[in-house]
């Protein structure tokens, strides 16, 4: 391939040299560089660092492959948001991972469980999840292992393109999620392992999150006579705590990350009955 700055004399002299020494030549064709999506991702990246606050830009750019939102993911996250998009979407998005990690920190001493932790995830990128729950987590992480027997004491968590459920005899099973095809039900396929295979026994807990991923999975863990728990919607975007609330029958217990650990401990190691 040949560039030149424009189509004149010089491209012309080009193409007929060419020619004459037997180069095959496809013409002289402009290429309008911007066209391509890919393009234009890429362009609407570089508007947005210039100018982060363009919603409508923003909004393109995180549905573009670069980030690979779904519609019903951006409309959870820019409806009725006061004021612009992306200081919104800094304010709410490490909010079900704080949660998670308030959670761990105060995990009771005496609760002899298994723990199993989804957050969700985009398929296609590379996680660190492991090393910064690890950093305030009372309890070892450790990423399962398809077949692998899950010990008490310990927090298991998937790969991003493998979501984590519970298998027979207390062993971990992971489940394809490439190209995010399990991004918005990965709690819900959690929780419906754990109902099937724990049953009374099981223990399921919303945090946060958009849209209604959990709330089928809690239902399943309450017919089966497990304990449900959800995190205090107040003062936080409505998503996954109040659709979970609001879904299927009554929880057993709503609070703060604290309030849900002492709950735990009241529940499992105390035996009060109270929350089912």
């Amino acid at each position: 391939m040949i560039l030149v700055r424009r189509r004149g004399e010089l491209a012309a002299l080009l193409v007929a040299r060419l020619h004459a020494e037997g180069v095959p030549v496809a013409g002289v064709d402009r290429l309008l560089l911007s066209a391509p999506l890919a393009v234009r991702d890429l362009l609407a990246a570089a508007r947005f660092a210039a100018q982060p606050l363009d919603d409508l830009n923003l909004a393109s750019l995180l549905v573009s492959p670069l980030f690979g939102w779904s519609q019903d993911e951006l409309f959870a996250a820019a409806h009725g948001r006061d004021g612009a998009l992306w200081p919104h979407i800094r304010a709410r998005a490490p909010e079900g991972l704080n949660d998670i990690l308030d959670l761990l920190s105060a995990w009771p001493d005496e609760l002899q469980a298994v723990v199993m932790v989804v957050l969700h995830r985009s398929s296609d990128q590379i996680s660190h999840l492991q090393q910064i729950l690890s950093r305030r987590s009372a309890l070892p992480i450790v990423v399962a292992k398809v077949a692998q027997v899950l010990l008490p004491n310990v927090c298991y968590i998937g790969e991003p393109n493998r979501a984590l459920t519970l298998s027979t005899e207390r062993r971990a099973f992971l489940v394809d999620g490439t190209d995010n095809r399990l991004r918005n039900r990965t709690v819900d396929k959690l929780f419906e392992s754990i109902a099937l295979h724990a049953g009374e026994r099981a223990v399921g807990i919303v945090l946060s999150g958009a849209l209604d991923d959990g709330s089928r999975g809690l239902a399943a863990i309450r017919a089966a006579g497990g304990l449900t728990m959800v995190l205090d919607p107040a003062h936080k975007p409505i998503g996954m705590q109040q659709n979970a609330i609001d879904y299927d029958g009554s929880i057993g217990f709503i609070g703060n990350g604290l309030a849900i650990a002492a709950a735990l401990e009241n529940a499992l190691v105390h035996g009060d009955a109270s929350y089912r």
